[in-house]
């Protein structure tokens, strides 16, 4: 993005989740982001309930940080293996290996899926990727939102 403009040179940016978190880089001049679009599981302007709990929480939490994609992936893993250890009757007097093992089977079992921040009724592969869809996000006033077919169409007219 900066050498973009030292070149002056004004693409429209599409990317995937990697990109999420570029507003809180610090010494980064943020208004470099504008108009950038991602993929992520995650959009923290997302009208459902337990994304604005969320939000909210964690503002108060961190100083009126807004939460991006990882923080959401963070409390959801949490909240997945808490699930998995209570079906699964995980106790602290466990083995290590038998926790990793028991826990490996149950979120790979055909019928556990979990609905989270990030995504409805994902379900996890025996290799351990997950499957969730992901929403389109655009960098817009200097916060994240939701991408609209508004917002496509004004970048490709430039």
């Amino acid at each position: 993005l900066t050498q973009c403009k030292s070149a002056n040179y004004n693409p429209t940016f599409f990317g995937c989740d990697g990109l999420d978190g570029l507003l809180s880089i610090k010494n980064f001049d943020t208004s470099l982001c504008e108009g950038v679009m991602f993929l992520t599981p995650f959009a923290a302007d997302a009208q459902d309930q337990a994304t604005q709990d969320f939000v909210k929480k964690y503002k108060d939490a961190y100083n009126g940080e807004t939460p991006n994609q990882f923080a959401a992936d963070a409390y959801d893993g949490v909240m997945v293996l808490a699930e998995l250890m209570k079906k699964e009757g995980i106790t602290a007097d466990m083995s290590a290996s038998d926790i990793c093992d028991k826990l490996k089977k149950a979120i790979s079992d055909k019928d556990f899926s979990y609905d989270g921040l990030t995504g409805t009724g994902m379900k996890w592969g025996e290799d351990g990727a997950v499957s969730k869809d992901p929403k389109a996000v655009i960098i817009k006033n200097g916060a994240y939102s939701a991408l609209t077919a508004d917002d496509i169409a004004a970048s490709t007219a430039q």
